[in-house]
This record gives structure tokens, C-alpha cells and sequence, in this order.
């Protein structure tokens, strides 16, 4: 019997995983975003949760970009 291949994990969650942001603030984004359908990531920085930096740090480390 074959395995389903893993799902990919949202944003959201790398950046809890990674200690960048809490659930709950993790969790008040998510709600802003359904209210105004902006992306979760300028939502975060926004906010104030995370910065660009870190921000940009998970997703390059998510797509093994490397960084100049």
C-alpha cells in the first residue's frame, strides 16, 4: 500500500516550528487575513510578530535559497 505523500506545511506553521511566532499570534494573523484577504506574510510584519528579515530568513531556508 502506498503512503500519501506529506503535505506541505503553511507558513504559519514553519514560523510557530521555528520559534519565530507563538499560536496565538499565529492565530490573530490568520483571523486579519480572512477579514481583509491580505497575505499572511505582510500581515505578520505588519503586526509586528516578525520581522521582514526573519520573515524572509524561513521562507529561503523552506526553499533552500541561499542567501548573498
Amino acid at each position: 500500500m502506498k503512503t500519501a505523500p506529506a503535505k506541505p506545511k503553511t507558513l504559519g506553521q514553519r514560523l510557530v516550528e521555528a520559534g519565530l511566532i507563538t499560536q496565538d499570534q499565529l492565530s490573530t494573523a490568520l483571523g486579519e487575513q480572512r477579514r481583509t484577504g491580505e497575505h499572511l506574510g505582510r500581515i505578520l510584519v505588519n503586526l509586528g510578530f516578525v520581522t521582514e528579515e526573519g520573515l524572509n530568513t524561513s521562507l529561503w531556508d523552506e526553499l533552500g535559497v541561499q542567501r548573498v
